[in-house]
């Protein structure tokens, strides 16, 4: 009689939606039971539950960072956030490149799908860039009446203007009576 299967269909979707939700591969197998190596070998011998927990991975890893470029866009802390990480990663990647990880055989599929993503917030930099460049502006100048951030990036964000950097703080108005 043969040894029953450590991992039937009811433990393999348990790991599936563990992986959904963001849970590790060792706590996933300490739950289900098992080693983490017989999640890994079971990976090697099914290239399709490979691709499902890869897949899985990314929407668990995608979903928050989602969450926070939508609150960027009214929100100039999380925009602020986006940034710095991005920085950050951009760091990583040289020291990487110098050490010689840019193989892509090497790179971890994590850190590819995260630097994917990062990718495409990169447009948010220079918004940012140019937002606080102009509140600074308006603050100078309107001491009587400082804005914050936030309150630009709703203007922004609601439409009143689809490009920050075109946007230039109020001319001071000036009488021609004032004038000797």
């Amino acid at each position: 009689m043969a040894r029953p299967r450590v991992l039937d269909e009811e433990k393999l979707e348990l790991i599936r939606r563990m992986v959904a939700a963001g849970m590790s591969l060792a706590r996933t197998a300490e739950h289900v039971g098992c080693d983490v190596k017989t999640i890994w070998r079971h990976r090697r011998q099914h290239p399709e539950f490979d691709a499902e927990l890869r897949r899985a991975r990314v929407a668990a890893d995608a979903g928050p960072l989602e969450t926070v470029r939508r609150a960027a866009a009214t929100n100039w802390r999380a925009a602020v956030w986006l940034l710095d990480r991005q920085a950050r990663l951009q760091k990583q990647q040289e020291r990487a490149r110098k050490q010689g990880a840019t193989s892509r055989k090497q790179a971890d599929p994590r850190q590819r799908a995260r630097q994917q993503r990062d990718r495409q917030l990169q447009d948010l930099r220079p918004l940012a860039v140019a937002v606080e460049r102009w509140v600074a502006e308006w603050n100078r100048r309107h001491d009587e009446r400082r804005i914050d951030s936030v309150e630009v990036l709703v203007q922004l964000a609601g439409g009143a203007e689809n490009n920050a950097a075109s946007c230039s703080p109020p001319r001071e108005q000036t009488s021609r009576k004032n004038k000797g």
